[in-house]
């Protein structure tokens, strides 16, 4: 019995140590991964809804925005003007030259020009392109984002296969048909408004039918009155030459009112003497009356590019002077806020130094305001308005020196407040 129990012994030493190494040695349970971050999709805020202009509006206003670089609203407007109007010319090409590769489309070998003083891009593209919405193609061409920010001097590359197309000066001839018309006055006029001036043009002869041949044997004195027409008709067009554009209308509009059938005819001097008078009211500063001469050219050619592009410019003036005056009298208010939203809506439209330097003095003043309201909010220990205030402050003041640096501060107190939650 006493050597039985001294073999037991041995037995269960051995199997208990062997538990234990067994438990020892037996693989741990692998923990699960830890969860994949979930992967946040910015979504991109829906533009707001375009204004309910005529495809006309729309138009001038996409001109003016491709101006001044921003072809995203551009297209926007274009496309509007194509849902309401889909055969619009003048928004298809502009379109066309958006979307179009500039060298595959003029071509890759070119010769230098420089800009002379009053001259635009619009006004160098109808003078070698002839047409003066081409400035949308030859601003890529030429790698211009903003084509209203065109420097004289500044030396554009023309694609070569217009080399031949030699700057052509104002006036230019009215004397010829159609296709003449629309490439040398620079309209994109569509098939129905081309088509009378094809047929009518060269007619000079009464209609066929016999019976409207009657009517004409008893008026005797209309030859007579024809050439007071025709003379008043050539003397408008040496007004026009001579540069006397507003005495060039009234003698145009008279002579149409005693030959209204002459209205074909003449139409392309017409638009181009509304076009020359326009012009020079907008350099004496009549703006109104500018946009007024170019409406009234537009009831002659409603799709004449030229004057779509000019009506579009006069309208952008006028829209700046009325929110520069509406800063100005915001700043004698004392409400800086309001000056700088209308003196930057000012340099918008028309982007001319009085309106930019405004702009830049009400916005001085108005991050100086930002940063006092900043650091009254800072003391009372108000980090979020006080950050709030600090980030107006850049917008409105970019290079400000102060506002990083309280900025970065607030920013890494509000972290480690965060982290104590």
């Amino acid at each position: 019995m006493s050597m039985l129990k001294t073999k037991l012994v041995p037995f269960a030493l051995i199997s208990a140590l062997l538990l234990v190494a067994c438990t020892e040695t037996a693989p741990k349970k692998a923990e699960p991964p830890p969860p994949e971050p979930e992967v946040v999709v910015p979504v991109e805020p829906e533009p707001p809804p375009l204004e309910d202009l005529t495809p006309s509006g729309h138009i001038r206003r996409a001109i003016a925005l491709i101006q001044q670089g921003d072809t995203a609203e551009a297209r926007r407007h274009l496309n509007a003007t194509l849902e309401k109007k889909p055969r619009n010319r003048v928004a298809t090409s502009l379109l066309e030259q958006l979307d179009a590769d500039p060298r595959q489309m003029l071509g890759a070998a070119s010769f230098p020009y420089q800009v002379q003083s009053g001259e635009s891009l619009s006004l160098i593209a109808k003078k070698f392109m002839g047409d003066p919405l081409m400035f949308v193609i030859l601003a890529r061409y030429n790698g211009i984002d903003d084509p209203s920010r065109l420097e004289v001097g500044r030396t554009l590359q023309i694609p070569e296969k217009y080399r031949s197309a030699k700057p052509r000066p104002e006036p230019l001839p009215v004397e010829m048909d159609a296709e003449e018309q629309a490439a040398m006055q620079s309209a994109i006029e569509d098939a129905e408004a081309m088509a009378p001036a094809t047929d009518e043009a060269p007619a000079q002869s009464l209609p066929e039918a016999p019976a409207a041949v009657e009517p004409v044997a008893e008026a005797e004195p209309e030859p007579a009155e024809m050439d007071t027409a025709a003379r008043a008709f050539d003397e408008a067009r040496t007004l026009y030459e001579q540069g006397d554009y507003k005495d060039a209308v009234v003698k145009l509009e008279m002579a149409l009112i005693a030959d209204p059938d002459a209205k074909a005819r003449y139409s392309g001097l017409l638009v181009d003497a509304y076009s020359g008078y326009a012009a020079q009211l907008e350099r004496e500063g009549d703006l109104a009356k500018a946009r007024d001469t170019l409406n009234r050219a537009l009831e002659v050619a409603p799709d004449n590019s030229a004057i779509v592009l000019d009506l579009a410019r006069v309208e952008d003036k006028l829209e700046a002077k009325r929110q520069f005056q509406s800063g100005e009298a915001a700043m004698k208010g004392g409400d800086l806020e309001k000056a700088y939203k209308a003196f930057n809506s000012a340099v918008t439209y028309d982007g001319r130094a009085e309106y930019r330097e405004a702009r830049d003095q009400a916005g001085e003043q108005l991050a100086d305001q930002y940063h006092r309201k900043a650091m009254e909010h800072y003391r009372r220990q108000e980090l979020v308005e006080a950050r709030a205030y600090w980030r107006k402050v850049l917008e409105v003041d970019p290079g400000n020196t102060l506002a990083p640096g309280y900025l970065s501060k607030v920013e890494e107190i509000l972290k480690r407040l965060k982290g104590f939650e």
